[in-house]
């Protein structure tokens, strides 16, 4: 009697094991999908954020809420110097003297809007573009 395996048993084996290889690889593909969503993520909330925090600083700072100021645009009298915020092309940019510059990347922000209570308070809302859209608002006051 020969000893070793048969030519059925091999092709079985083979069999079994390239189903178990190629379930190995589409489950850690599953994986490495879902972290770059999920980093992606958190990359616009964290870009959210980070432009929240400055609008809120300079609202802070300012002498006042300037009469020009609307649901879409934000201006500001920032000792001088006229500060404006406003929402274009998905990307949030701050104008400092007609200057501009911006704090996010084309379609990290989906929605940036402002609104007024009083002449010293402002309510604003930003929201981070995505499929599962992240919403952050905060209220601040113009402490001058």
């Amino acid at each position: 009697m020969k000893k070793g395996f048969t030519l059925i048993e091999v092709l079985i084996a083979s069999t079994l094991s390239v189903l178990i290889c190629a379930a190995a690889y589409l489950l850690v593909m599953s994986f490495v999908r879902a972290y770059i969503t999920i980093e992606k993520n958190i990359g616009r909330a964290e870009s959210s954020r980070i432009s929240l925090n400055r609008i809120v600083s300079d609202v802070r700072g300012a002498k006042m809420i300037k009469a020009n100021s609307g649901a879409s645009v934000l201006v500001l009298d920032l000792w001088g110097k006229e500060v404006s915020y406003d929402l274009k092309e998905g990307k949030v940019r701050r104008s400092v003297d007609g200057a501009s510059s911006y704090l996010t990347e084309a379609g990290e922000v989906s929605h940036l809007s402002f609104s007024y209570p009083s002449q010293k308070l402002i309510f604003i809302e930003i929201a981070s573009g995505g499929k599962r859209e992240l919403v952050l608002s905060t209220e601040a006051f113009v402490r001058n």
